[in-house]
């Protein structure tokens, strides 16, 4: 590299002075500014495969889920530029609030000029205001004032799941580099079985099943997207088979399901670092049932910021068996008709989780170490560092574990 700060002659392979290089001299480059170091490097390692010096990482895709298969919305007129994926909306055109039923937001499936000569679908990455959104793909033609409508990608959670030969988003993930985004929205309660399984997945491509923002439950009954299973049927509500599963913020009201044996969640083999967050699973009825399953699967998974209340029958809030690694943290387990906590391998953490008022133990078997700041109402909460034997209602003094304490007082109440 020679760098010129004044003018003069410039002599490639040669000193000016009749000194010459024996040899020779490829991909000579000349520039009339000043390069960056990542530019040379970059420029240098190109003449390489580029794999061996970059990565991409995975493909998000989003897409939503709601029972809603009637068209959401189409009021007004849609443009969109070329190369452009800003899309906006006139004519009148006011799209619903994110926390409405009906709201239109990540995953939508927008069509303009649908049925016409300039039909080009779209889905939405981002709803930018009441008369704006982002699309996850540039347009391939100029759209000017041109009818549209916006649906729901899919009407069933299983219906995303299938592979992508089905129309659905599965398949091989890694492969593919894709992530895979499902969105719930709170059009009305699913009633299905679903399996996530059969995809081929790492720690950076896998399915994620969550629900949209401004859709998402407070931690009450009915205040987000509700799951409710009436199929008649011996058999887990949702079953992951697959590893690396991400499931999240989804609400299971048990109070239509029929009599039989199944779980609400369950890792099966296969269903390995799954991680499962803010979920709520309530009014569980049936002969045998479980909030939370891992059952010979879901090694190093972990459950997370999780609700199961009010499980009848035969069952438990969570139950382990027969698979290591498993942690649960910050979770309450109330009422339950067996045990709170089943763990039946050595193996699992339990921290800063409530068990209480189970009709067996609240927490049952022995827990690896690390498990501590648990809560139960028959002083079988394994750890030391908070009060034990306390009771199901009423005011309770305890020492929790909390990351932040900026802004607390005695006295505060929290969650």
């Amino acid at each position: 590299m020679v760098h010129q700060v004044v003018y003069r002659t410039l002599h490639i392979g040669s000193h000016g002075t009749g000194e010459y290089w024996n040899g020779i001299i490829d991909e000579v480059r000349i520039s009339n500014v000043a390069r960056t170091d990542g530019w040379i490097k970059t420029t240098y390692y190109n003449q390489d495969p580029a794999t061996t010096f970059y990565t991409l990482g995975p493909i998000a895709t989003y897409r939503s889920i709601g029972t809603n298969s009637d068209t959401l919305y189409d009021t007004g007129a849609a443009s969109i530029s070329t190369d452009s994926t800003t899309v906006t909306f006139s004519g009148g055109a006011s799209l619903p609030a994110p926390d409405a039923v009906g709201a239109i937001g990540q995953g939508d499936k927008l069509t303009i000029d649908p049925g016409g000569a300039n039909e080009e679908e779209f889905f939405i990455l981002s709803r930018d205001s009441d008369s704006q959104v982002t699309v996850q793909a540039a347009a391939t033609a100029d759209h000017t004032g041109e009818s549209y409508t916006i649906k729901r990608a899919y009407n069933t959670i299983q219906a995303w799941e299938n592979p992508v030969a089905s129309n659905g988003r599965g398949g091989d993930l890694v492969n593919e580099n894709r992530l895979e985004i499902g969105v719930c929205y709170k059009d009305g309660a699913f009633n299905e079985l679903v399996n996530i399984q059969d995809n081929t997945t790492d720690a950076t491509r896998y399915m994620w099943l969550t629900v949209a923002e401004g859709q998402r439950h407070d931690g009450t009954a009915g205040s987000g997207v509700i799951w409710q299973n009436s199929v008649d049927k011996n058999d887990r509500v949702l079953q992951i088979r697959d590893p690396f599963t991400r499931i999240e913020w989804i609400e299971f009201d048990g109070s239509n399901m029929p009599s039989g044996d199944y779980d609400v969640v369950s890792c099966q083999a296969g269903g390995d670092t799954a991680h499962i967050n803010n979920v709520i699973a309530h009014d569980l009825t049936g002969d045998y049932i479980n909030a939370f399953e891992f059952w010979s699967g879901g090694a190093n998974s972990r459950l997370e910021n999780c609700i199961a209340y009010d499980v009848s029958g035969t069952g438990s809030g969570i139950v382990v068996v027969n698979v290591s690694g498993v942690e649960i943290d910050n979770c309450t387990f109330y009422n339950t008709s067996v045990r709170g906590v089943d763990n039946r391998t050595s193996a699992t953490i339990v921290k800063n989780t409530i068990s209480m008022n189970a009709t067996g133990d609240d927490f049952y078997g022995t827990y690896a170490a690390g498990s501590d700041y648990n809560m139960s109402s028959d002083a079988g909460a394994p750890g030391s560092d908070i009060d034990s034997g306390t009771t199901a209602s009423g005011t309770t003094t305890a020492t929790v574990k909390l990351d932040d304490t900026s802004g607390l007082s005695a006295g505060d109440w929290f969650n």
